[in-house]
């Protein structure tokens, strides 16, 4: 048994690479005749092409870091969530008013590349455009989907959502599409005017909402407007927030102002990010664990089929040659289907004379009938020819070889016709022939097929040692990392 050399070195990861030659060789024994005429191999295959596909996506997801924490921004309309997002992210790309301003919901992905997709329309906008789609327009009822891609440093390992918030009166549908969005993520960071002194009702109703939707769901408070404050008040504020809410995992003071006073905003910056950079990490870890299963299940299957492949194969392979067609009965059959319902069968004994038949009475046939039963006559020998051939093998061949067979039998019909001095034994003989030439080329056939079904085999076993191979190695590196 050979060594099975991979075709590819991507330079991704190990797994990428052994996930596409998996997805290569799946491709390759699906399409190998004798494989692709097993329906039940075929759709299995086809099945775990389509797993390996799904799994070389996560992997390129887990290496790119792509599962980030989805965090949203939620609270009361004006408690400054798009004004905390500005800062939070260095950039000023959130309408900012006093009064209840944002209408949709924006995703803020770190990208190199730089553009503002509406997902609503999938059309790109310039940022004149999203301020306008973002912003509550008098009484339209209006809202969008938006991602915006910048590389918003602070934004490498999580994407954050700007929300339109609670409890504006003169935007009724706020709340259900903040609510929406919200139970689709990983963690909420809660901003709270630290001039109301604490979480309201109402905001306690929703995180409570949310808690039933998304049980893994993660909280945390921002308490906003924080120089308005002393630094004692502050912390006041904070401490009767934590002991009060158990639901929340952190609590930041913090204040948008440029001038904020008192307020280390750099370090509370600092610590929002880490905490949910943390989420992100924890995330990754998951979906790891995840995709390790995914994996190992895939293997398990895959080697399942292959040997299920293998068995079909072995099947094929032990097949025996038979050809039962006896030129002599052939034709004798030939002749008595085509004078049926004739009156011609009516003045004879049995069949009479073949050749008789064959040189002196096809004048007395109809034409249709006559056709008919050669049309039966190379039935029988098409069935007798596929009982040696796989259907999935070359089967123009199949149809060579009737044809073949065809055109000689017409052929020596009308040589028949033109000639007196033929015996039914020179008959017999050259049908005989031809019928014999026929099974030679068929019996190359089979014998060429079966050499083909054990290569197949032998590729598999190959195959299937350098799949546990992999899965050693992939196993060795994984013990390493821990």
């Amino acid at each position: 048994m050979k060594t099975y050399e991979p075709l590819i070195s991507s330079g991704i990861s190990e797994d990428f690479d052994s996930f596409i030659e998996y997805i290569s060789f799946i491709k390759d024994i699906s399409n190998d005749h004798g494989v692709s005429s097993n329906e039940e191999l075929g759709q299995r295959l086809s099945s775990l092409a389509g797993a390996a596909k799904v799994i070389i996506s996560d992997e390129v997801k887990m290496l790119d870091s792509a599962y980030k924490a989805e965090v949203v921004v939620i609270g009361d309309f004006s408690a400054g969530k798009s004004s905390f997002i500005n800062s939070l992210i260095g950039k000023e790309v959130c309408p900012v008013n006093s009064a209840a301003t944002t209408s949709s919901v924006t995703k803020f992905i770190f990208s190199f590349d730089e553009r503002i997709l509406n997902k609503t329309d999938g059309k790109t906008i310039d940022a004149q455009e999203y301020k306008k789609l973002v912003t509550h327009q008098g009484n339209t009822k209006a809202t969008y989907e938006l991602d915006y891609y910048y590389p918003f440093t602070p934004l490498r390992g999580v994407n954050l959502y700007d929300t339109p918030g609670f409890a504006n009166a003169t935007g009724q549908g706020d709340t259900q599409l903040t609510m929406k969005k919200a139970k689709e993520a990983d963690a909420a960071l809660l901003l709270v005017d630290i001039n109301t002194g604490s979480v309201n009702d109402a905001l306690k109703a929703k995180v409570s909402e949310l808690q039933k939707a998304n049980p893994d769901m993660l909280f945390y408070a921002v308490l906003n407007k924080a120089d308005t404050k002393s630094p004692s008040a502050r912390q006041k504020v904070k401490d009767e927030v934590m002991k009060n809410f158990d639901f929340f995992k952190g609590c930041y003071v913090y204040s948008c102002a440029p001038d904020a006073e008192g307020v280390d905003v750099e370090t509370a910056k600092r610590e929002i990010m880490d905490d949910l950079t943390q989420i992100s990490k924890v995330k990754n870890k998951i979906e790891a664990i995840i995709l390790n299963n995914d994996k190992v299940e895939f293997i398990d299957d895959f080697i399942c089929v292959l040997n299920k492949t293998k068995h079909h194969l072995s099947i094929l392979l032990q097949r025996k040659f038979v050809f039962n067609l006896e030129p002599k009965m052939l034709i004798m059959d030939f002749a008595l289907d085509a004078e049926k319902n004739i009156e011609l069968r009516k003045k004879k004994e049995g069949v009479g004379g073949i050749l008789d038949y064959l040189t002196g009475t096809t004048s007395d046939l109809e034409d249709e009938e006559y056709e008919k039963a050669f049309s039966r006559l190379l039935s029988r020998i098409r069935n007798e020819l596929e009982k040696n051939i796989d259907s999935g093998s070359d089967d123009h061949l199949v149809d060579e070889l009737i044809n073949d067979v065809s055109n000689s039998l017409k052929v020596l019909f009308n040589e028949i016709d033109d000639n007196d001095d033929i015996s039914e034994s020179e008959l017999y003989l050259a049908v005989s022939n031809t019928i014999t030439s026929c099974k030679n080329k068929l019996e190359e056939l089979y014998y060429k097929d079966k050499q083909h079904y054990q290569n197949t085999i032998d590729k598999i076993d190959d195959f299937i040692a350098f799949i546990k191979q992999n899965e050693k190695n992939r196993k060795l590196n994984l013990k390493e990392k821990k």
